[in-house]
């Protein structure tokens, strides 16, 4: 793995990688999933660690989709993503299908 990415805490690296998936998952749907459907997804593609599916004492939630609801909020700040009427939708598709190249 890659040195930055080790650095990182437990609860960061789980959020790089649920995020990626969830936005891989936006890229092949075409930009536009329910939120619940994106988190299903990702669940059937990743394999989580005993501590990312732990449940949270206070809120009774699963660790890692807590952390991906967590920081999803920067990338609905950044606009990346939009949340409205359960509606995860990828704004900007051209950064995904057609990258800037150096």
């Amino acid at each position: 793995m890659d040195k930055e990415f080790e650095q990182l805490s437990q609860s960061r690296q789980s959020a790089v990688r649920t995020i990626f998936e969830a936005l891989t998952i936006l890229k092949e749907s075409g930009g536009q999933l329910p939120g619940r459907e994106v988190i299903d997804k990702v669940r059937q593609r990743l394999t989580f660690s005993d501590w990312e599916k732990g449940i949270l004492e206070k809120s009774g939630y699963v660790r890692w989709e807590s952390l991906l609801h967590f920081f999803t909020i920067d990338c609905i700040k950044a606009g990346y993503l939009s949340d409205y009427s359960s509606q995860c939708v990828q704004r900007f598709r051209s950064i995904l299908y057609n990258p800037k190249r150096d």
